[in-house]
């Protein structure tokens, strides 16, 4: 008599199917934005970075959406764009060195004004008096 036996394992293994970045620009004064809860998420995020505009007091937040190959998906934590951060950093830096460099360049031409007018006063003082100088 032959006996036979057979085993089966089926298996099913989830995996990630992509992973996605999205970026949400929002003024610096509003609160943190939560994580998105549906998958595409709301129209306000965006795939593209947006680069930093001159002056602007806006932050730049993004996130990570992984899909998996059971079309479940998952969101990392909200973060700030360390990036972004930078760049505003620098453009206030770079701004006040500019506000610091108008005033001193104003205060160099008003005391070059206040010496000529000086001197002026001066020579003129001297040739009053009958001392008048001659430059040769």
């Amino acid at each position: 008599m032959a006996r036979a036996k057979a085993e089966i394992t089926i298996t099913h293994l989830v995996d990630i199917s992509s992973v996605t970045r999205y970026y949400l620009l929002q003024s610096s004064t509003v609160a943190a934005p939560s994580k998105p809860t549906t998958h595409p998420p709301p129209s306000n995020w965006t795939l593209t970075e947006p680069s930093y505009t001159s002056g602007s007091i806006n932050t730049l937040y993004f996130v990570d959406c992984t899909v998996f190959t059971n079309a479940k998906f998952s969101y990392s934590a909200v973060s700030k764009s360390s990036a972004y951060e930078a760049a505003k950093a620098a453009y206030n830096k770079a701004a006040a060195v500019e506000t610091r460099t108008t005033s001193a360049e104003t205060q160099i031409s008003q005391n070059r004004t206040a010496i000529e007018l000086k001197a002026t006063k001066t020579d003129i003082t001297a040739v009053s008096e009958g001392n008048l100088i001659v430059n040769g």
